[in-house]
This record gives structure tokens, sequence and C-alpha cells, in this order.
């Protein structure tokens, strides 16, 4: 009885002893051969085959043994699952493990958590695979690759999964430092837009984020820079202006003002020379359509810049002010009695000259006709036939033609001539030809009334015919002023 008594407590040490040490350990002692007789020492040696038939003859139909058994079984899978985790089993020899296993629940079904550490096997298997194919690919240079494999070990991985998450770090910091050396090595070749595309393709493996964007405005920019730079150093100042202009409108181009300062200096020097050009057109004769025209032809190929366009269109209207304007679209500011402005109104007979040629009828002074009772009422002097404009210094020349008026060839013959004069602050400036009877052809002329503040037109001239009725006579005028236009 002694001696049963003794056994029993040795057993019951031991086994008290095995769990103290750790499951790993126990499952390294075949301590299953106590509880499962022989049965874990069959699978523990990797024969399934002898394992199933110690279970069938020893262990099956006895609950409690079973119980033992399964436990045992579970205890020693999970145990070396959680070695191979760690690192501290090789794949093959827990692969060899995990297929004797699998081998004896196929045919005793006493496990129900073998499934889940099969899948999870294959799971870690292959994440501890990636995580040594993201060190070769870092070892090779190839830090996206390596950080695709890093990314995908999971956590169930408990070897590699802190190593893979430094790792990973790692590789992206080569990969960005890789990129910013291999994109600025293409910038330097000038191949800007190929840099361009390696920081864009970069963002499907890095993300969008700062670090790109800070390389995409890095090299954008001095792009922009040195493109800006080059077509100012060239003489092409509309490319430079249109380069900048296009720059201040790219997100990833930070304006410098080395940038600022070289497009200054290109808009004027692009306005500058068309300036030169214009001035050279228009010349000493006031040719103002032809620098109008040089000005047009640098707002059509400047038409993309806001700045060259506003600048060149200032510069139009300079020249758009030497373009002549009608005398009679100024307000006079004095008009006497016996002087009249044309109008829509104005006869035929008045605006066409004794050739037959018709001039603007708004555009002409000329003698007042009326009708009157008195043969001989007519303007006593000059006091009483004249229009006065402020021309306010303005204006350097007027023209303008003098004419016979048509109506006139009804006229008898007259000796009295006509009277035309035009002063200037009341300094004659110009005196047309008298007009008798047997004068017919017009005559231009060209005034200079640079300086001129009150322009006054003298024109005087009638000739007289019977009404039809009894003491009345129309008076019509012999001689017209027409075409009358001032310039700047």
């Amino acid at each position: 009885m002694k001696k049963t008594i003794a056994l029993v407590l040795s057993v019951l040490l031991l086994l008290g002893a095995l769990s103290g040490c750790g499951l790993k350990k126990a499952v390294e002692s075949g301590v299953g051969a106590l509880s499962g007789k022989g049965f874990l020492e069959w699978v523990e040696a990797g024969n399934a085959e002898k394992a199933i038939e110690v279970y069938r003859s020893r262990i099956q139909g006895k609950t409690a043994e079973e119980q033992t058994a399964r436990q045992d079984l579970e205890s020693y899978l999970d145990a070396n699952w959680q070695a191979y985790v760690d690192g501290e089993v090789e794949e093959s020899v827990f692969e060899q493990i995990l297929s004797t296993v699998e081998a004896v629940n196929d045919e005793l079904h006493i496990l129900r958590s073998f499934n889940t550490i099969s899948w999870n096997f294959q799971q870690v298997k292959q994440s501890k695979a990636n995580y040594e194919q993201g060190v070769s690919s870092a070892e090779a240079g190839d830090y996206e690759a390596a950080m695709s494999a890093f990314s995908q070990v999971i956590s169930d991985d408990a070897e590699n999964y802190d190593r893979a998450q430094a790792a990973y770090d790692e590789a992206r910091a080569n990969y960005r430092a890789q990129l910013e050396t291999a994109a600025n090595a293409a910038a330097d070749a000038g191949n800007y837009q190929e840099a361009v595309d390696m920081i864009r393709g970069a963002g499907r493996v890095l993300g969008q984020g700062e670090e790109l964007d800070a390389l995409m405005k890095q090299i954008c920019t001095r792009r922009s820079a040195e493109q800006i730079a080059a077509a100012a150093a060239q003489g092409d100042h509309l490319n430079a202006v249109l380069l900048y202009e296009a720059a201040l409108e790219d997100e990833w181009v930070e304006i410098s003002a080395e940038m600022t300062q070289s497009y200054a200096a290109s808009v004027n020097a692009y306005c500058d020379g068309v300036a030169a050009q214009a001035a050279a057109a228009f010349g000493t004769g006031k040719d103002y359509e032809a620098a109008l025209a040089v000005i047009r032809t640098a707002l059509a190929e400047a038409n993309a810049s806001p700045e060259l366009t506003a600048r060149l269109e200032a510069m139009a209207e300079e020249y758009q002010a030497y373009i002549p304007v009608p005398l009679t679209s100024l307000e006079p500011t004095q008009k006497a009695y016996y002087i009249e402005l044309g109008s829509s109104y104005t006869s035929s007979s008045i605006y066409t000259d004794a050739n037959g040629r018709t001039y603007d009828s708004s555009n002409l002074i000329y003698p007042l006709p009326d009708g009157s009772s008195l043969a001989s009422e007519t303007p006593d002097g000059e006091n009483e036939a004249y229009v006065q404009y402020n021309l306010n210094y303005a204006y350097s020349t007027l023209s303008g033609v003098v004419f016979r008026t048509y109506g006139s060839l009804s006229a008898q013959p007259w000796t009295q001539p006509t009277t035309v004069r035009i002063y200037g602050d009341d300094v004659l400036l110009y005196e047309a030809p008298g007009y008798t009877s047997d004068m017919y052809d017009s005559v231009a002329f060209t005034v200079d009334v640079s300086g001129v503040r009150n322009l006054r037109i003298v024109v005087m001239g009638r000739w007289v015919q019977d009404s039809g009725w009894v003491g009345l006579y129309d008076r019509q005028p012999k001689v017209c002023l027409g075409e009358l236009m001032l310039q700047k």
C-alpha cells in the first residue's frame, strides 16, 4: 500500500513539475505517454499510423482518457505553432508536425482547432516568405518591391511583424531618396517631363502627400525658372512673359523674386520693341495707320498675356488719338447768324460741288441760306459770319476742301469774290482764293493749328435769286468748306 501511494505521489509531482516548465518543454519531454499511453509519443515521432493504432486500442471508448489525449494533442500542436510563429521552430519541422497531426485527425476527428491552425499556418508561412522577399528586394535596391513585400507581413507573424514595420519605413525613405535622385538627374539632363512622370508614378507607391508635393514643386519650379530665364536671355521676351504667366496659374510652381524680375524686364523689353516699331512706322508723317498696324500684329501674337494686352491696348490708344476727327463733331463755342453747319437736312445743291462731287453733308460749313424781302440783306463783316471752336491745344492740323457749290452754277455772273478765312487765336492762319463765277475747281488745304486754343472760321459769299414771290428773294451759298478734319 505504501509503495502504491509513493508511486501516485511521484506521478503527481512529475506532472506538476512539467506543467510549471511551460507547454513547449512538456511537449518535448514526451509526457503525453503517461496520459495517452504512448499516443502522443508516436505523434511526436511523426508516426501517425502508430499513434492512431494506440489511440484505438488503448484510449478510444474511455471518456477521460479520450479527453486527456485530445488536450495533449491540442497542447502539443499549439505549443509548436507558437514556437513556429516566434521563429523557434523551422518551417519544415512544423510542416512535418502539422502533416502528422492532420493524418491523425483525419482518422480520429478529435481536434476542433486543426483547420484554423492549418489555415493560419498558410498565412504566416506566406508572411514569412514576404518578409524574406522584402529583405532581398531592399538589398537589391528595389525599394518599391521591398515596400510591397514588407506591407504584406501580418501581425500573426510574431517573428517578423515588428521588423517588417521598421524595414518598411526604411525602404520607404530609401525609395523617396532614390526617387529624388532620379528626378533631379532627369531634370539635370533637361528631361523635366520625365521627372514629373516619375513623381506622379510614385504616387501609387507612396500615396499623395507632402513629401511628393514638395518634390513636385521643386522640379516644376526649377523647370519654370530655367525656361523663363532661357527665353529672356535669348531675347524671346514674349515667350518669357507667357511662361511666367502660365507659372502663376500652376499650383506646382512657387514664384521667386528672380522670376518676377525677369518677367517685368521681359514685359518692358517686348513693349519697348513694339513701341519702337510703331514709332518708326508713325514717322514724321504721323502715319497712325501704319503704327496701329504694328500694334495690332503684336496684340494678335500676345493676346494670351493679360499684361501685354493691357499695355499694347494703351499704346494703341495713343495712336488712335491721331485718327482725324470731323471738326463739326465738336460743339461750337460761338456761332454768328450768317453761317451754317451741315446736317442731314442740307440741300444736295450745297454738298455737291460745281464738278458734281459730293461731300459728307454733316461735315460742312457754309454761308447761311435763307429767304428775305430785302435783296440787299448781307452780313455786316466777319463778325456776323463765323463759327468758333475751342481746340484747347489738342490738335496739330486742320485739313479740308473749299469748293464752289453746285447750286451756284445757276447764279448770274458775279464779280465780288467769296471769303474764306481761318484764324487761330485771332491770327490769320489760312485764306482761300476768292471764288468768282468763272472759277469751278475745289481747293484742298491743310492748316497748322498746333498751339491753337480757339479756332475761328469765316465764310461769306451768297448769291440771290427771285423766289417767284413778289418782294421775296432766296439767298444760297456760293462757296462751302467740306471734309474738315482735325488731327492731333
